[in-house]
């Protein structure tokens, strides 16, 4: 039994869902089994369908994201017009709807739902379907939908892929994560609609910061933790691993917001060299509506004091959110400007995330957004699609005026 593990991805980047689950397989595959396929965003479906026609599969593990649902939901449709059809799973973050997903996918005769390195264990242990939780497939013409997998409480259960021996691409850019979750419930968020806040142990992180930093010609970590100062506590744990350690910078995403002296420090003596953050608005009323918290002059002092001592700041603003409107967001793109001054801001698109309680109460909210990913806002009952083209001219003649500021729109 041939196993491919399928992703599409930028060139650049490693598909690090791929990499768990094959160190998630192994102990009950051969390894002479399996492929990890990882192809360019920029390459042509259909060159992705020869060769994976080519490759003589039996079952195909595609892997879904929003910046790849559109090409793979193509190339599965493709891939079983052939003498030999493979078994086709799909599995990811971009897998919300699955009764529509399978009644718009014939191609697909198993969805994964949720974390997916003990289901497809199960699938492979060819358990009987109606005993495997996080998965929906059909019996005949009929789409079965079996209880959701709750999610790992103990992370350390799973495999780390980040071993030489498992051929990781150490060469390769990637990002390390220390935790599944988030312990906020932001409205918008494809990471806290999934809730349960849960990490890796100490003992676990150090082991992959080890393999990373031994292995890897890069010497920096990008954590991909949606709150990296979870609290001091966790910082100094890290500090204490990473001084065993050859040297290496840190990238992280934190809560500047939540900042005390104490963690600016630790940040320091981390040798985080780059931090993204919010504050997403400064509006009172958008940020009650999505479920965050700012205190302006806090925020401020502590972006400061980060740039005092050399750490480079990007602020995020996102543009649609339901509460604000062209003028309130003007607002808060003039205090980053004009008081807290980071490094760099960028100003992001709001998406309309499937799956998030954003996207379960669009009537509440009035949302307008592309049905195609990656879901881009339209408009809202409190920002009109006239104001939202305003806001987007705005921030564009602003980037002519101060380099250090973007416009993401995808």
């Amino acid at each position: 039994m041939r196993i491919g593990l399928v992703g599409i991805n930028n060139p650049d980047w490693v598909s690090l869902s791929l990499y768990y689950l094959y160190a998630n397989i192994l102990p009950i595959v051969d390894p002479n089994n399996i492929e990890i396929i990882e192809y360019s965003l920029k390459l042509e479906p259909e060159k992705i369908i020869k060769d994976l026609k080519q490759r003589n599969l039996d079952i195909i593990c595609f892997s879904m994201y929003l910046w790849n649902e559109i090409k793979l939901k193509y190339i599965i449709s493709k891939i079983k017009n052939q003498k030999k059809e493979p078994i086709v799973y799909a599995g990811g973050p971009s897998v919300n709807s699955p009764e529509k997903m399978l009644q718009n996918n014939p191609s697909i005769d198993i969805l994964i739902k949720g974390e997916g390195e003990i289901t497809l264990k199960k699938l492979l242990q060819k358990k009987k379907l109606n005993n495997i939780l996080g998965i929906s497939y059909r019996i005949k013409n009929k789409i079965i939908h079996n209880s959701e997998r709750p999610v790992l409480k103990r992370l350390d259960d799973l495999n780390s892929p980040f071993k030489k021996e498992l051929n990781f691409p150490f060469q390769k850019k990637f990002m390390y994560s220390s935790s599944r979750g988030c312990k906020y419930n932001c409205i918008y968020c494809k990471e806290c609609s999934n809730g349960h806040f849960r990490s890796f142990s100490l003992n676990r992180i150090n082991d992959d910061l080890k393999n990373i930093v031994e292995n890897s010609p890069n010497k920096s970590v990008s954590f991909s933790d949606s709150i990296f100062n979870r609290n001091n506590d966790f910082l100094k744990e890290i500090l204490k691993i990473k001084n065993k350690l050859p040297d290496f910078d840190l990238f992280v995403e934190i809560d500047a917001n939540t900042l005390d002296e104490e963690g600016i420090n630790l940040l320091k003596l981390l040798k985080v060299r780059g931090i993204e953050t919010g504050p997403q608005t400064t509006s009172k009323k958008c940020l009650n509506t999505i479920k965050r918290t700012l205190n302006k002059e806090n925020f401020k002092n502590n972006i400061k004091k980060l740039e005092k001592v050399d750490i480079k700041v990007t602020c995020d603003l996102i543009l649609g959110l339901p509460g604000d409107n062209v003028n309130s967001f003007k607002e808060s793109l003039n205090y980053l400007i004009h008081e807290v001054n980071p490094n760099h801001i960028c100003v992001l698109n709001l998406n309309v995330l499937p799956g998030t309680e954003l996207y379960k109460n669009t009537k509440k909210w009035d949302l307008k957004y592309n049905p195609l990913p990656p879901f881009n806002i339209i408009s809202n009952k409190t920002f009109s699609q006239k104001d939202i083209k305003k806001a987007e001219e705005h921030v564009e003649t602003l980037s002519k005026k101060y380099a250090n500021i973007d416009l993401i729109k995808g």
